[in-house]
């Protein structure tokens, strides 16, 4: 590995990690609104380290998360399974890993090599993903420009 590179699985441990953090703290600011006490904590105990997310965001504010990306959520379920692999299997597939990705390529007990196609790939969506909840919480929490920065 050269000086100044990530391994590809450590970008797509940081990438899924960044993203997650981010997307919380939007998360944490949706849960200030009115809303009932199931729902927040529902929200407020959302990891976002899956495409799971997605469908809470969509049913409780109507934002869409997967927006102009419905032919690439397998990708996204591989990718925050393998994301969970590299974190806590060591990078070896298991059982858990196949059934809940639908994995195929690969059987149990085989060490997971990521490539830099995928880490970039994913770095995509995940910007893609972002940027679909930045417009979504601007939908409901509209930008105010701060009149003294004029």
């Amino acid at each position: 590995m050269n000086a100044g590179r990530l391994a590809p699985e450590e970008a797509v441990k940081k990438i899924v990690s960044v993203f997650d953090a981010c997307c919380r703290d939007w998360a944490a600011q949706l849960a200030a609104l009115p809303m009932r006490p199931r729902r927040r904590k529902e929200l407020l105990e959302t990891l976002f380290h899956g495409i799971d997310a997605a469908d809470i965001l969509k049913r409780t504010f109507d934002i869409d998360l997967l927006k102009g990306m419905d032919h690439k959520t397998g990708f996204l379920r591989i990718m925050s399974q393998r994301r969970h692999v590299f974190e806590h299997e060591g990078g070896v597939a298991t059982r858990r890993y196949l059934d809940e990705s639908g994995d195929k390529s690969i059987t149990e007990g085989t060490l997971i090599r990521e490539t830099r196609e995928n880490a970039h790939r994913l770095a995509s969506c995940a910007v893609r993903m972002a940027t679909n909840f930045e417009a979504g919480f601007h939908e409901i929490f509209p930008v105010v420009e701060d009149q003294q920065a004029k």
